[in-house]
This record gives C-alpha cells, sequence and structure tokens, in this order.
C-alpha cells in the first residue's frame, strides 16, 4: 500500500483601499473600503487513486472526491 501526504495551499490578500490612495487624502468613498482575494487549492492539489489494473473506480475520481477544485473569489466591503 502506498502512502503519500496531500498538501493543501490557500492564498489570501487585501488590501485597505484608503491605504493604497494616500489615508489623509483619499477621497470619501475609498475610506472603510477593503478589496479582498482569495484563492483556495492554489495548485488544484487532489487524490489520485488507482486499482491494480491501473484505473480510478468511480467513487474515488476527483470530483467526487473534491468537487469544487481551485476557486477564487474576490470580495469588496465597505464600512459606513
Amino acid at each position: 500500500m502506498n502512502q503519500f501526504s496531500l498538501s493543501i495551499v490557500n492564498l489570501n490578500l487585501f488590501a485597505n483601499v484608503a491605504d493604497r490612495l494616500g489615508r489623509d487624502g483619499a477621497p470619501a468613498w475609498a475610506k472603510g473600503l477593503r478589496l479582498s482575494l482569495g484563492v483556495s487549492n492554489l495548485f488544484n492539489q487532489r487524490i489520485q487513486v488507482k486499482d491494480d489494473a491501473g484505473a480510478t473506480p468511480f467513487a474515488f475520481q476527483g470530483p467526487y472526491l473534491d468537487p469544487i477544485g481551485r476557486s477564487a473569489n474576490l470580495s469588496l466591503r465597505k464600512l459606513f
């Protein structure tokens, strides 16, 4: 039986827009505004399962074990 480890890397970045535009001189609409970018499973790693014939059993195919795979989200938040 072969055993291996699976590493999943997630990446989250954010920026406060008012800080990027000059904190004191930023426009009013930019104050309290945050832009966020997140990527889950950055390298799209999945477990690889093979039987003795070299085929992947139906229940262990990638979309069944990890139906989302890599996903990215972009969000904008404004504090009033």
